[in-house]
């Protein structure tokens, strides 16, 4: 029997008999369910970030570093700074999303990567490939 590819791109191949995702190879017949995962992006930089200019704007705004001085102004400036930093990096962070795959001995995240449109079209690929197998 030929094998149909049913998706190529880089280092993804998708046939109705294997599927080489980040150079492991799968074998279809061994695979019993094909998924997509999320996880959210990383945010603790940006909330250390945020809370460490939240300290230094309450201490520069309020006085506790430099009392009096100009330099008062510049600790809260700077904390604001790090502060508005702090929230763009968390709301900035990317989901990354995964190619689960399933088989007899549990369910493993073979590809990661934070274009979800690409995982997707692979996931639907190795669907496609399952199902074509009969």
């Amino acid at each position: 029997m030929d094998e149909t590819v049913f998706y190529e791109d880089g280092g993804v191949l998708i046939t109705n008999a294997r599927a080489i995702l980040g150079g492991v190879t799968y074998s279809l017949s061994g695979v019993t369910s094909v998924g997509m995962g999320r996880q959210r992006g990383n945010i603790a930089p940006g909330l250390a970030i945020a809370i460490a200019g939240v300290i230094v704007f309450a201490c520069g705004g309020f006085g506790l570093l430099e009392r009096g001085s100009w330099l008062s102004w510049v600790w809260g400036i700077l904390g604001l700074g790090a502060i508005i930093a702090g929230i763009y990096i968390v709301a900035t962070a990317k989901a990354r999303y995964t190619v689960i795959v399933g088989s007899s001995s549990g369910e493993k995240a073979a590809l990661m990567s934070t274009d979800q449109a690409h995982i997707a079209e692979i996931v639907g690929a190795m669907n496609r490939a399952i199902v074509g197998r009969g």
